[in-house]
Parts: C-alpha cells; structure tokens; sequence
C-alpha cells in the first residue's frame, strides 16, 4: 500500500517535550504559535480580565504575584488565538478532494483556496475562550513558570500600532505586485502574465488604489463572471473579506506574507532572504517580517524589470 499525506495549512508549532531524541525525535507535547501581532491584540482585554480576577480574588497572591500577570495574559492571548485559527479553519483552507490525489497528488493545486461554504455561522466565542482560561489558572493546572512573556513591553496602543504597520505594508505589497505585473506585461505585451487567483482573493477591498492599478479589475472580472479557479484542482473563486466581512484584516495579512512566495521564490532566487525561499520564510518571527521580505524581494525585482525596459526604449 502507499500513503498520501497532502497538507495545506499555515500554522508555527513549538516541541515543549518530547519522548526521545535519538535515533530520531518523537515529539510528546506541541504548541501551536501565533504569530505575535495576532496574540498582541487580544493582550490588552486578556491583561485586563486577568487583573480583575487578581483583584477580586479570582486569583490570588497565593497563586499567582504581580510579575506574572503579564505572562498569563500573554498565554490567554495566545490560547484564544489559537482557538480562532480553529474557528476559521474551514474556511481558510478548502478540503483536498480524494480525485485531487489520484495522481501522486499533482492535481492538488500548489496554493490552497479559501472555502466560501466554510464561513462559521456563529460568533467567535473569545469572552469564553478567556473565561476557560482563567478557571484553569485558578485550579492550578497551568504552570506559571513555564509561560512565555511577552516580547516586548507592551503599551495599550501597541496592539493597534502593529496592527496599522501591518496594513500599510499589506497595501504596499499590494502596489509591489500590480507594478511587477505592468512590467512584466510591458516586457512580453503578447505574454500573458499569470497571477494566482486564489492570491487576488486576498485584495483588500474598497481601498483608494493609485492610478493604473489593475489587479481590483481582475478581482472584480472574477467575481462577475463566478470564476472557477485553481491550477490543478478547481473551486470557486473567493473574495476573502467579501466572502466574510469579519474576518480579521490581520488574519488576511497573515495568510498572503505566506501565499505571496508561491509567486515569488521562482524569480528571487539567490536573492536574501530567499536563499532556500520557503524555509527562510517559514523561519522569520512575524508577518510584519515576511511582508517586508516580500517586499524588498518584489522592490529588487522590479528595479531590475524596469532597467531592463529603459534600455529598450
């Protein structure tokens, strides 16, 4: 027999412990972990409920000291990410189909679609998510000690000041890659430059784009004419924050500082970070990191497709 093991998902994990390490490791418990800026805003209500229950005795000295407060927190933060990363998860990623894997899997399509059936019907529960939490330090099954603080002193603005760099940056490469698509097409006018569609899916709507912009166009093309996407296995095309308009931007954000390398380790080869591309990506600690990796890799990419065009002309 032979097993098929197709996986399309975006998530970071952290081995707390393992059952061995030689001749191989096998891990025993595994941590899922968000990306900070999403964990950061839930910070400050999680610090805020944790403070209250220390003052009304939810959680007392004997439990916990002062110092830790900002730990806990930061652990309830990341719990109820982790939850919401649950909550979407059918909608973030279309199932792999049995007939995509017949193959040796080459019908599965390289970059995973969002799944406009998938979008839950009821609200994310974080309050409960957060009051879960809380009774769990409170019985003393959460080992204070072992929890991560924050990565930085965290301010009560500090969430939405991240959460503004992040979608400046995701404008920015947005302008990136409707610029190297121009470029390309002045190149090879008779070429026609293929930009994945389930990537166009991610465009932020209803933003004052420059002049010339045309990537909106195509977006709206494809929500006209109902498109069928994908480059192997099809499904219907999906305007993200159409599709779900409280889905998170941050979440958004998040899933093309991943989804845009599909289109851009092919031409930055050798260029840093992009050494042995995806791993690299894969290692940096953020999505304000991998956006502006993008980003320098599309700026590098374009300087030299517009040099190339100036020396035509």
């Amino acid at each position: 027999g032979r097993l098929l093991l197709i996986v399309q998902a975006v998530g970071k994990h952290k081995v707390t412990s393992a059952t061995q390490h030689t001749p191989y490791s096998i891990a025993k418990k595994v941590e899922l972990r968000p990306d900070d800026e999403l964990v950061a805003q839930h910070y400050p209500v999680a610090l805020e409920k944790v403070a209250k229950a220390t003052d009304d005795n939810i959680l007392t000295s004997s439990n916990i000291g002062d110092s830790a407060l900002e730990k806990i927190a930061w652990e309830a933060a990341r719990v109820i990410c982790v939850n919401e990363a649950l909550y979407w998860e059918d909608f973030e990623y279309r199932n792999v189909q049995v007939s995509d894997t017949i193959n040796g899997g080459v019908e599965a399509s390289p970059l995973a679609n969002y799944n406009a059936e998938g979008i839950p019907s009821s609200p994310f529960g974080a309050e409960k998510v957060l009051n879960d939490f809380v009774a769990k330090v409170q019985s003393g099954s959460l080992c204070i000690d072992a929890l991560t603080a924050p990565p930085e002193p965290l301010g009560l603005d500090t969430p939405k000041k991240m959460r503004a760099k992040i979608l400046e940056l995701e404008l920015e490469l947005w302008k990136d890659l409707d610029f190297l698509v121009q470029l390309l097409t002045a190149l090879s006018p008779n070429t026609n430059v293929p930009v994945p569609t389930q990537l166009l899916g991610l465009l932020p709507p209803d933003q004052e784009w420059p002049e010339g912009f045309q990537l909106n166009g195509f977006v709206e093309r494809l929500k006209d004419e109902k498109a069928i996407v994908g480059t192997s296995s099809m499904s219907p095309f999906v305007s993200v924050s159409e599709a779900a308009p409280h889905y998170s931007a941050l979440r958004r954000a998040q899933r093309l500082s991943f989804a845009v390398w599909i289109l851009l380790d092919n031409v930055l080869a050798g260029y840093a970070p992009a050494g042995s591309i995806r791993q690299d990506v894969l290692e940096l600690e953020s999505i304000e990191e991998r956006l502006d990796a993008a980003l320098r890799g599309l700026n590098a990419l374009n300087s030299t497709l517009k040099k190339t065009l100036e020396q035509r002309s």
